[in-house]
């Protein structure tokens, strides 16, 4: 009988570690106290007409990090909402219905937005999702009229059915590789949606995603990107984005691997000219291929010669000639890395690496 009620103790002070401590009002703020945090349950301002909201970074001493579920929804009157820079969690329907706010800040460090947390905020100006963000939430910006660009952070996979619905003044949006899914009417009733760039494989899409958008709407992907097809894509117009495109040719004409195969330059007596290497810079690309450098690291950097570049920068589908020479200055294996650096946005640095074998005279 002892034994049940000493474990019976351990179990109620276990309960309560794991609980709230308790739930008290700050100003016009009703909050929960945790062992070390403080979630905002509700908002209730005695000044019915108030327009500015600002959420104490702490209270009691502790740091303010949740935004309860509807904490301060369908509070019309509020115009300007600043929120701490600890928040990390932005709760169900936290700001729904707060019809008249014109800006809010979505700090840094906020990694889940919750359902319908923005939803018909009308008047909605712009929003920067943080680039730490991992969930949004389905409707959590549905009726967001004012609202004119999104840009997805990378830490999203999916987006959930009407996220972004009735955003009746979006014109563009930018998608992370790392999505795989656009949920049903996600971007339904975006009637000025005109321009959606995904920058990584084509992400599957749910019933009518992009429902109602505007009839000059297309998608817009990179030549590596994987499931598109052009003209048209899911029947929206399709077009590759016009970029420079770094590519090295060996000195057999075929594409080099960044970082990849070691290019061998054999066997040479120190002191002594060893074999010369051709190689092509070659602009695979629309766009201009523009600062271009050549930049040699490694403990023998010094046995390697490069010819200098004719140029800096390569226009659309051009190409150029540098040649590299092996000069060994001591016996041994002899290794470097070349470096060629350009505007590629998906190759900035280009990395051949260079090996040899100096002789004794």
């Amino acid at each position: 009988m002892k034994k049940r009620s000493f474990l019976s103790a351990i179990c109620s002070v276990a309960f309560l570690c794991q609980s709230p401590l308790f739930a008290d009002t700050y100003g016009p703020y009703t909050y929960t106290e945790h062992a070390d945090s403080i979630t905002i349950d509700r908002y209730e301002s005695e000044v019915w007409q108030a327009v500015v909201a600002e959420v104490p970074e702490t209270i009691a001493g502790k740091p303010v990090t949740v935004i309860g579920a509807h904490a301060f929804a369908r509070y019309w009157m509020m115009k300007h909402i600043v929120l701490p820079k600890g928040i990390v969690r932005i709760e169900d329907g936290a700001f729904e219905g707060c019809s008249e706010v014109v800006d809010i800040n979505i700090p840094s460090g906020v990694v889940s937005i919750g359902e319908s947390a923005f939803a018909s905020l009308f008047e909605l100006q712009a929003v920067d999702l943080p680039s730490g963000l991992t969930h949004l939430g389905d409707r959590a910006f549905e009726d967001c009229w004012e609202i004119r660009s999104v840009k997805i952070p990378p830490g999203i996979t999916r987006i959930g059915p009407s996220t972004f619905y009735g955003c009746n003044s979006l014109s563009e949006v930018t998608f992370p590789a790392t999505l795989t899914h656009i949920g049903d009417y996600a971007f339904g009733s975006c009637w000025r949606l005109e321009y959606a760039r995904f920058a990584g494989n084509a992400p599957a899409l749910g019933v009518d995603a992009f429902d109602g958008v505007s009839n000059f709407f297309a998608v817009y992907s990179y030549y590596w990107s994987k499931g598109f097809t052009y003209p048209t894509w899911q029947g929206f117009d399709s077009e590759l984005i016009r970029i420079p495109r770094l590519e090295i040719l060996g000195p057999k004409g075929f594409p080099l691997k960044n970082g990849g195969t070691v290019q061998a330059f054999g066997d040479a007596k120190v002191g002594k000219r060893g074999k010369s290497k051709s190689y092509v810079i070659d602009n695979g690309g629309a766009r201009e291929l523009a600062n271009i450098s050549l930049t040699k690291s490694g403990a023998n950097k010094g046995d390697f010669t490069v010819t200098p570049l004719p140029k800096k920068s390569l226009k659309g589908y051009k190409s150029m000639e540098f040649i590299v020479t092996f000069n060994p200055k001591g016996k041994g294996t002899r290794n470097a890395t070349l470096l060629i650096r350009s505007n590629d946005p998906r190759n900035p640095a280009f990395e051949v690496k260079l090996t040899g074998k100096g002789l004794a005279r």
